[in-house]
């Protein structure tokens, strides 16, 4: 379940660009940020080559490497060695799952969208991602990025506006996949927060997901984001399973 997990959130997450190289995969999340490599079966070479031969070539390029990490046994070497070699450990987090069956009372609640204040759609609009953009001050390389990312994927996400007095004071999206409905981000205007709205919008997305036939619902969470933790396990959220990235720092040799 964890591997399926890995490629759903993976597939939700899209980017510019992906490149097969040496046993990983390399994602290239913005043309400015470390990249993320994903470990991929074949072990042709030692890990230690691996990761030496990835460093390089990514350095070449003016990259720093990221690794992302599970806390399962099939990670432990990769892990150990990255330690050896200088990677530091970054962005802990849990991805949070949850059986959406047990929320089927509750979720009729919440599946008159509009009652609710909630507006879906399908496509990627123009005026959500104006509201997506405002509410988290997005710089025009990340807009950008985003935009490309979400144009080029085959996934199918649904987008969320929440309204209050006909006025956006919330936006989300997520995807649906196999049965398994991801949450890919919430966002409240900063006024707006601590007051349920959160909630509302969640619930509202797991009643849609529930509507699709959705069985699980998964959401990848930092630890630092407490209000987001807060908020699924407030809903019924478990804990799924642990990640973490590796990380070095490119060193500037002028």
């Amino acid at each position: 379940m964890i591997k399926l997990c890995e490629e759903i959130l993976l597939n939700s997450n899209p980017s510019t660009t992906d490149l097969r190289q040496n046993d990983f995969l390399i994602r290239f999340r913005t043309n400015t940020s470390p990249c993320m490599i994903y470990v991929m079966e074949d072990k042709k070479n030692s890990l230690l080559e691996r990761i030496q031969h990835n460093e390089s070539l990514l350095f070449s390029k003016e990259y720093s490497p990221s690794y992302r990490i599970l806390y399962t046994k099939e990670y432990r070497d990769l892990d150990e060695e990255l330690f050896k070699c200088g990677y530091e450990k970054c962005m802990e987090g849990t991805v949070k799952v949850l059986d959406i069956s047990k929320l089927q009372k509750e979720l009729f609640t919440f599946a008159s969208y509009i009652q609710n204040g909630v507006f879906i759609e399908e496509e990627l609009e123009d005026h959500w991602m104006a509201n997506y953009v405002k509410f988290l001050d997005m710089s025009e390389e990340r807009v950008r990025v985003f935009h490309d990312n979400m144009s080029r994927t085959q996934e199918k996400f649904y987008y969320f506006t929440l309204l209050e007095e006909g006025v956006p004071v919330g936006v989300a999206y997520g995807s649906l996949d196999r049965g398994i409905f991801t949450v890919c981000d919430i966002v409240i205007v900063p006024r707006y927060r601590g007051l349920s709205y959160s909630k509302r919008l969640l619930m509202c997305m797991l009643s849609y997901a529930y509507r699709y036939d959705a069985e699980l619902v998964i959401a990848e969470v930092e630890d630092l984001n407490i209000v987001a933790n807060h908020l699924f396990e407030k809903v019924g959220f478990e804990d799924g399973y642990r990640f973490w990235e590796r990380y070095k720092e490119m060193i500037d040799n002028d």
